[in-house]
């Protein structure tokens, strides 16, 4: 997506989610090997994260159906961890907080091993975002939000020994660029990208307005990030993100502050 069209005069992202026209969200999680160490607080940041979204679905003693929500783990396969609306989202939240335990099973279907098969996620994200599109439209909805797609993940994109960095990076990005070529009305999906890595010396990165050029792993990210819209610039800014501006990057990389990633997952599901 251009920069310049986000000054333009048909601004994409006004519609509100609400119950006449529900947003969707989209989480990917890197399930891979290396994720081992971090699992438990990336589960705990998605458990306080959708927390959150069932708390802005609640009017009086209702759940509204505001949001629905697909989380998608992935590694050398793709596994469903949840979908729901906002009611089946409440309900995994108490079965949760009732039974004092994780949402996800981090040694069951949340389990990390193998490599980062990223490309095959982001095709899911594509799968998911396009039939959500069509059941909107399918229920004769015709104002529909733009979803958001907030991919979680440790390290680099794999794509198999024969392949080098750079063909990996390729089919990684086209697989991310048909993901935000997907619209509505309201515009292109979008996807935010946190890439965490507590043990990595290099400085971290948020929200850059130009690509970065010390480091092709975050090129690539920066390639497959949206750029920040009025329409979320003040809740990152209430999130700690104070160096997003129009037109930056919707991204953190080598992160190693365990809270700025549950704020930025949290941030990005805050619409």
């Amino acid at each position: 997506m251009a920069n310049e069209t986000v000054h333009g005069s048909n601004r994409p992202y006004q519609l509100q989610w609400g119950s006449s026209q529900p947003g969707h969200i989209v989480f990917l999680v890197d399930l891979s090997g290396s994720m081992e160490d971090k699992i438990d607080y990336v589960i705990e940041a998605l458990q306080k994260t959708c927390q959150s979204i069932v708390t802005r679905c609640i009017s009086g003693t209702q759940v509204k159906n505001r949001v629905s929500v697909s989380i998608y783990g992935y590694n050398y396969h793709i596994v469903e961890l949840l979908k729901a609306d906002a009611l089946g989202l409440a309900k995994a939240v108490a079965v949760a907080r009732k039974g004092n335990q994780p949402m996800f099973d981090k040694e069951g279907t949340a389990k990390p091993e193998y490599q980062t098969c990223m490309k095959m996620a982001f095709d899911k994200a594509k799968e998911d975002v396009e039939q959500w599109i069509a059941q909107q439209k399918a229920q004769g909805k015709t104002r529909i939000p733009s979803p958001i797609v907030i991919n979680i993940t440790d390290g680099q994109p794999y794509e198999g020994d024969d392949l080098t960095p750079e063909e990996t990076f390729n089919k990684t990005r086209l697989a991310a660029q048909a993901v935000m070529n997907v619209s509505t009305d309201d515009g292109p999906v979008r996807i935010f990208n946190v890439h965490h890595d507590p043990g990595i010396t290099d400085p971290s990165l948020s929200f850059p307005a130009s690509q970065p050029t010390t480091s092709d792993h975050m090129a690539f990210l920066y390639q497959i990030s949206s750029p920040m819209y009025e329409d979320l610039l003040a809740s990152a800014h209430s999130f700690g993100f104070t160096d997003a501006t129009i037109g930056s990057h919707c991204m953190i990389s080598n992160e190693k502050d365990v809270s700025r990633v549950a704020s930025f997952i949290e941030w990005g599901s805050s619409k």
